[in-house]
């Protein structure tokens, strides 16, 4: 009894934190952005949890839920500047397995896409801070 909506060739986890990092680079608040482990130093670390990443049961019709939380910390003294936590529940358009893969996408990229212009807020933040207290 293979139940095929558990199978993945790359961990939910792990496509969430290639997807953070390429909408990170993108954004181009970062000089680099390197996903951990890594050996290079840098001025923030990103910590993220994938709460949820699952198929819900309603009745006849499916949903899917992703829930991320995310913590934005300063290297220097290991300082949170940032933190956040977003989950979103979705109907499925469709049947099958792709119909459940595809809503799952476009759920994961929304949670991340709704989260990450706060990051960008957070460290233009830290910026004028720390260009105030150089002065």
């Amino acid at each position: 009894n293979f139940y095929e909506f558990h199978r993945w060739t790359t961990s939910p986890a792990d496509m969430t934190a290639d997807l953070v990092a390429r909408r990170l680079r993108g954004m181009d608040v970062f000089k680099e952005v390197r996903l951990f482990p890594h050996s290079k130093p840098g001025d923030y670390i990103l910590k993220g949890r994938l709460l949820n990443f699952e198929e819900v049961d309603y009745q006849s019709s499916g949903s899917v839920r992703v829930g991320l939380e995310m913590t934005l910390m300063r290297a220097r003294d290991n300082q949170s500047v940032w933190s956040a936590r977003r989950e979103l529940t979705r109907g499925v358009q469709g049947k099958g397995v792709e119909a459940y893969v595809n809503s799952l996408s476009d759920i994961t990229t929304q949670v991340v896409n709704e989260l990450l212009p706060s990051i960008a807020a957070a460290v233009e933040r830290e910026s004028s801070a720390d260009a105030q207290a150089s002065k």
